[in-house]
């Protein structure tokens, strides 16, 4: 099961902060997600929220990560049209994954940037709406980013045997990754990485 920083280590450092993705890298995560916005310039931050005058520039991030090859979940708060040519002169394509929860963006970035890795980001109220013959030929996604919350075993078989990796969000405590653990998923979004870490070493 990979364990990736939910917009970095954010229960050790604010959340989307070069403090929060150094913790992360520190830790080993398999993956940073960082949020994505543009700030009130058009300049594109790391921000879940709508940014402020002070909200840390995207770049400033992804190019800490840049060096280590840890994979970058890049989640998409706004239109990615204004966003991803900054991602792809930092990035290489190989180290990103473009999710968002707007099927609009999913759908601009499958005409666009084809080749670039694409995951759904779904709440529960979307999970009776994930029919992956239908949805899989319309949208193709490499992953279906859940929430924890409603998930049982049954969706995520189907959505693995349709090829879809799992990824679940946001298992936090001992609990949930057990949770996370019995549904069988493929990772898992956690803002204390180090405690998910820690845990699932004493399950191998």
């Amino acid at each position: 099961m990979k364990i990736f920083a939910h917009r970095g280590a954010s229960i050790e450092a604010p959340d989307n902060s070069p403090e929060a993705v150094r913790k992360a890298l520190e830790i080993g995560v398999d993956g940073i997600e960082i949020d994505c916005h543009l700030g009130p310039e058009g300049t594109p931050v790391a921000s879940h929220d709508e940014p402020t005058a002070d909200a840390v520039p995207l770049a400033e991030i992804l190019k800490i990560i840049r060096p280590t090859q840890t994979p970058v979940i890049l989640d998409f708060k706004t239109d990615p049209k204004k966003i991803i040519p900054l991602c792809l002169e930092i990035l290489s394509p190989g180290q990103m994954l473009a999710s968002s929860f707007k099927l609009r963006h999913l759908f601009w970035l499958k005409q666009n940037h084809p080749g670039l890795a694409r995951g759904w980001i779904a709440a529960p109220r979307s999970f009776r709406l994930v029919w992956p013959s239908i949805f899989g030929k319309l949208l193709p996604i490499r992953s279906i980013h859940p929430c924890l919350a409603g998930l049982t075993v049954e969706r995520v078989r189907q959505w693995q045997k349709a090829g879809w990796k799992v990824y679940a969000w946001v298992a936090n405590t001992e609990e949930d990754f057990g949770n996370c653990l019995t549904l069988g998923v493929d990772g898992i979004f956690t803002d204390d990485p180090r405690r998910a870490k820690e845990w699932l070493t004493t399950k191998n």
